[in-house]
């Protein structure tokens, strides 16, 4: 008997917030998101990392709205409650409450706006990571494709071992 990992998860914010809060204000909060990203990319001179971060980030919203995608509104949410744990991990490996940073970004290479001690555009590819991760997951859970979601069961053999 194979078993597979559950398509949905054991504990999530979907579970403790009912309602999909930002459901019906999520096309519009893309449409800011989207705006503001633009605005920087045409007036800002060009920097490779703001420039990359805010391009792919685009075209992933633009994705997912053209998809009509119903999970956006709850992703904004758990994004926004994620930003609480990121500002604090992120702000202390650049520099915030120690000596010295962990962490050390060239301003030549982005547009030199913090929030706090953490470059804008951090915050930005965070929005992008967690937008492929969520995106590649509903893609599959909706197709059925559970191959991806395989728990490993014992004597199961490594690929090429």
């Amino acid at each position: 008997i194979q078993s597979h990992f559950s398509l949905e998860p054991r504990v999530s914010l979907k579970y403790l917030i009912k309602k999909d809060v930002l459901g019906k204000a999520a096309p519009w909060i893309t449409l800011v998101i989207n705006t503001t990203l633009a605005v920087v990319l045409i007036f800002a001179p060009l920097k490779w990392y703001t420039g990359l971060t805010f391009s792919l980030t685009m075209i992933a919203l633009l994705i997912v709205v053209w998809r009509r995608e119903v999970w956006l509104g709850r992703f904004y949410l758990h994004f926004f409650i994620i930003l609480i744990p990121f500002f604090i991990v992120n702000g202390i490996l650049t520099g915030s409450g120690i000596p010295d940073q962990v962490v050390w970004y060239n301003d030549a290479e982005n547009l030199g706006f913090r929030l706090g001690t953490i470059p804008v555009e951090d915050s930005v590819y965070a929005l992008l990571l967690l937008l492929m991760n969520v995106g590649f997951y509903e893609y599959f859970k909706a197709r059925n494709i559970t191959w991806f979601f395989k728990k490993p069961q014992l004597g199961d053999r490594r690929p090429n071992s």
